[in-house]
């Protein structure tokens, strides 16, 4: 790590000390395309748990107990890969669009999408960038268990499921059709999501080797709304025809999907974004 931390400081000196253009030439914003690695410190990552709930089937009397865990355990430290960040920077202003993958439970991956802001201070030959970053953690789905439904009508928490559901399939071509499917079986997911807003600063090198960037960043996600919930799934036997959800119950927060990050983001400026 400390091998590391000397390499990175060495590079950003050596790019500083030979980048010394503008960090956005010209009258015409630049786009930079980005990609990076982030590791995030969880204050609360979220705990694993079993659930019970009674449910009624048309074709057995009485009521029956469904029982189901998540596996795995959730992560204290999030790994958070920038698979992909367009950033527009015009004068010392840049706006960034990405989309990521992290690993919050167990070795799965789920998705992010974030949204940023920051502004280009001149700094020893180098850029500092305080920012805003808005990012949405996608929800993913962890199996906890499944509930015949062959020839039968399942009740469960409000929820029913028929022994056969609807979907509506698009053709392609601008026009839908109804399609009809016999439920094999319900499966009850557990699902996350977060909604994170929180301040940024970047440590960035002006265009070196006449396109390439490379930044250190440091920052603090704060979630502003989560979720945490049961899905009913229906499901036909043939694992090709689409599910159909059948409802879903909101559960207590599980857990908080936010906390302090440090991260690496290198790129290329791959042109200006001029008017047609």
């Amino acid at each position: 790590m400390k091998t590391l931390c000397f390499f990175l400081a060495a590079l950003l000196s050596a790019s500083a000390a030979a980048a010394q253009n503008s960090w956005a030439d010209g009258d015409h914003p630049s786009l930079f395309v980005l990609g990076g690695f982030n590791e995030m410190f969880v204050q609360d990552p979220g705990h694993i748990f079993n659930i019970s709930f009674p449910y009624t089937t048309t074709a057995v009397s009485g009521t029956q107990t469904f029982s189901g865990s998540l596996k795995g355990s959730y992560r204290p430290e999030v790994p958070m890969f920038d698979v992909l960040l367009l950033d527009v920077v015009y004068k010392r202003s840049g706006y960034y669009l990405g989309y990521g993958l992290n690993r919050q439970l167990g070795n799965d991956y789920a998705g992010y999408v974030k949204f940023g802001y920051d502004y280009a201070f001149p700094f020893h030959g180098l850029m500092l960038k305080p920012g805003l970053d808005l990012v949405f953690f996608t929800k993913r789905e962890e199996r906890m268990g499944s509930i015949d439904n062959v020839n039968q009508t399942v009740s469960a928490l409000g929820i029913q499921s028929g022994d056969y559901y609807t979907v509506t399939i698009d053709d392609g071509e601008y026009a839908t059709y109804d399609e009809t499917y016999s439920t094999d079986h319900l499966d009850i997911d557990y699902s996350r999501s977060s909604l994170d807003l929180g301040p940024r600063l970047t440590l960035s090198t002006r265009p070196f080797w006449g396109k390439a960037v490379l930044s250190l960043q440091a920052g603090w996600l704060l979630p502003l709304v989560q979720t945490s919930r049961l899905r009913f799934e229906q499901v036909s036997a043939h694992a090709s025809d689409p599910t159909h959800l059948a409802g879903h119950v909101t559960l207590p927060q599980n857990g908080s999907v936010g906390g302090p990050y440090v991260g690496i983001t290198a790129g290329v400026r791959v042109g200006r974004v001029t008017r047609s």
